[in-house]
C-alpha cells in the first residue's frame, strides 16, 4: 500500500473556470468576459447579428401569400432589445419589449389580435425563455406566432415548433452551446 500525504494547505479555488465535461467542447473566455476565438465567429456583436436576421425576417413576411395587415415585435430584453429595434425598424411595426413570459400579461391586447406577432432574442440556448415567453402568447390568443433569432439550434428548435410557426434564424446549429461562442463580443 502506498503511503497518503496529508496537506494543511488547501486546494486552490476554481477562479472562473469551468469543470470541463467528457465530449462537451467549452467556450473559452478571457479575463473580461469576452470569448476567446481561435477562429471565425459567426457575429461581431449584436448590431452585427440585427443587421443580418432583420433582412431575413423581412424576406419571410414578404414571402407569405397573405401578408399581415399588422405586426408586433417582441424583444426579449436586455439581449434582444438592439435585435428588436433593427426587425421592427424594417417591418415598421410596433415594438415592445419583455423580460419574462410574466410581462406578455401587461401588453394590451390590440397589439395581439389579428397580427403577425414576431418574438426577437439574440439567440437561444436551450429555448426556455422564448419557450415560455411563446406559451403565454398563445394564452392571450395569438394566431400566428413567430421566433426570429440569430442563432437557434437545431436540437432546441424542435421543441420550439411546439409553440411557434415559425424560426428564422441567420445560424442553425446542430446541438446548442454557449451563445457566447457566436459573437466575438457577447
Amino acid at each position: 500500500m502506498g503511503s497518503q500525504s496529508c496537506s494543511s494547505v488547501p486546494p486552490e479555488p476554481n477562479r472562473g473556470r469551468q469543470l470541463s465535461l467528457p465530449g462537451y467542447r467549452q467556450t473559452p473566455v478571457s479575463e473580461s468576459g469576452s470569448v476567446r476565438h481561435a477562429g471565425r465567429v459567426d457575429f461581431q456583436d449584436r448590431s452585427d447579428a440585427a443587421s443580418r436576421l432583420a433582412p431575413l425576417v423581412d424576406s419571410a413576411v414578404a414571402a407569405l401569400a397573405d401578408p399581415p395587415q399588422a405586426i408586433t415585435v417582441f424583444a426579449k430584453s436586455p439581449g434582444g432589445t438592439v435585435i428588436g429595434v433593427a426587425v421592427a425598424s424594417v417591418l415598421d411595426s410596433s415594438l415592445v419589449n419583455v423580460e419574462s413570459a410574466a410581462d406578455v400579461a401587461a401588453v394590451a391586447q390590440d397589439l395581439l389580435t389579428d397580427r403577425l406577432v414576431i418574438v426577437v432574442d439574440d439567440g437561444v440556448e436551450t429555448g426556455r425563455a422564448t419557450f415560455g415567453i411563446g406559451q403565454a402568447l398563445r394564452a392571450r390568443a395569438v394566431t400566428t406566432l413567430w421566433l426570429a433569432v440569430p442563432v437557434c439550434p437545431r436540437q432546441t428548435e424542435v421543441t420550439l415548433a411546439n409553440v411557434y410557426d415559425q424560426v428564422v434564424a441567420v445560424v442553425r446549429p446542430l446541438a446548442r452551446r454557449s451563445l457566447r461562442w457566436h459573437y466575438q463580443q457577447f
